[in-house]
């Protein structure tokens, strides 16, 4: 798997710590063997899910009905692995990306 694609969210609290965690079992039985739900982590006022792919954009496709009700709410961006600048992928005016 060539890339990381992150999922990402404010976070600060138990409630947001496990809808993170219900979101992470729903995407990871939603891909199967197509990519790897690598984990997570929640801190600093943020949350994230990282996926290991070789297509971030068609993984990002696949788990866009799963994510339609907290797409107002997330940031998302992807690198290669042996990378460390992201590129965004949502929302479409996203211009700088960062995990804390």
């Amino acid at each position: 798997m060539e890339y990381w694609l992150v999922l990402q969210f404010d976070g600060k609290g138990l409630a947001d710590y496990d809808a993170l965690i219900d979101l992470e079992n729903q995407i990871e039985r939603e891909l199967g063997d197509s990519a790897v739900v690598d984990g997570h982590d929640f801190g600093s006022g943020e949350g994230n899910i990282f996926i290991r792919t070789d297509d971030p954009r068609a993984i990002l496709k696949r788990i866009d009905d799963l994510l339609s009700t907290v797409k107002p709410y997330m940031r998302v961006a992807f690198r290669h692995h042996d990378e460390d600048d992201y590129t965004p992928l949502w929302p479409p005016d996203l211009g700088v990306f960062e995990v804390k």
